[in-house]
């Protein structure tokens, strides 16, 4: 019988600097039943090229390249999905990376648990030079697979855009990715929780996919990550989801934006931080609300070296 195909959508922006690792990486994977569509959001350096290049000697590259700039990852994301076949779904961020067996242990885990509606992975921080580690290979058994509560999604978003793998069946089910602009850097998230709707969540505690961590990161943005988080918390309501599921989502919006307050307008955001306990005590929000009291009382020049302090906890 012929092996599963997974597609793997890649939407790409000016992304000449990380396409040609990428592709390397996808090349290198020893499960070789794949079909990756870049989705070019009318790039304008010399990213098309590359691809072309790598498109041109192998068929499971396919590139689509707009005609305008939309600005909006999870568009490209939707055209690679409509397009593709596979019976699960991948899909990665222009500028990270996988181990060669990343694609191999997740399917191994579909099969012990066939009713996941996400299996992801551990992953690993990098920045600017390509790990070593890529190259390694792992062996998945059951003891490296676990079963998360579904609901602790809610709380936080875990799971990385690179990190995950889905049954497409049960991306169609949920109706695929919001475009809205206002989920422009949570899109992943919202698929997420849809998705745990549906089925489980399964964890493989080995690091097959490398995020790599920049300034140009959307999730980086709270000043579009926060209202995400709401326009996600909105949709559960109106879908009737649980109303402590709605107040976790909630929840963690406020906290966010009084972390955002805490360095230039402390009282506010110690105020936001407690209204979000509300919602869901955390130890660490009190932590951070103590951290806030300290603000108010240091001088302002320690205030900005207090704020990066809590932003690496």
């Amino acid at each position: 019988m012929p092996s599963t195909l997974v597609s793997i959508v890649v939407p790409t922006y000016n992304s000449e600097n990380y396409v040609r690792d990428q592709i390397n990486c996808l090349k290198n994977q020893t499960h070789e039943n794949w079909e990756v569509f870049y989705v070019d959001d009318h790039s304008a350096d010399n990213t098309v090229a590359i691809l072309n290049e790598y498109a041109a000697t192998d068929g499971r590259i396919k590139i689509i390249v707009k005609d305008i700039r939309g600005g909006n990852p999870a568009l490209s994301r939707v055209v690679g999905a409509n397009l593709s076949q596979g019976k699960f779904l991948c899909f990665l961020d222009h500028d990270d990376l996988w181990t060669q067996d990343k694609l191999q242990c997740q399917l191994k885990a579909f099969e012990v648990y066939p009713s996941a509606s996400i299996i992801y992975t551990a992953r690993e921080i990098f920045g600017n030079e390509v790990p070593q580690a890529i190259n390694e290979k792992f062996a998945v058994t059951t003891g490296v697979m676990q079963k998360q509560d579904p609901d602790l999604i809610f709380r936080k978003n875990f799971i990385t855009w690179s990190s995950g793998m889905v049954p497409r069946k049960l991306y169609e089910d949920v109706g695929g990715l919001p475009t809205g602009s206002e989920f422009l850097a949570v899109d992943d998230y919202y698929l997420w929780i849809r998705l745990a709707e549906k089925g489980e969540l399964v964890y493989i505690d080995l690091p097959l996919s490398y995020w790599r961590q920049h300034d140009r990161n959307l999730g980086n943005n709270q000043e579009i990550f926060i209202p995400g988080i709401r326009a996600i918390a909105k949709d559960m309501e109106t879908r009737g989801v649980a109303p402590y599921k709605v107040g976790l989502m909630s929840g963690q919006a406020i906290k966010s934006e009084g972390v955002m307050n805490l360095v230039d307008h402390p009282v506010k955001g110690i105020r936001l931080l407690a209204r979000s306990l509300r919602f869901n005590f955390q130890f660490k929000t009190l932590v951070i609300i103590c951290f806030g009291i300290l603000n108010v009382l240091l001088p302002s020049s320690y205030r900005a070296a207090l704020f990066a302090r809590l932003h690496s906890r």
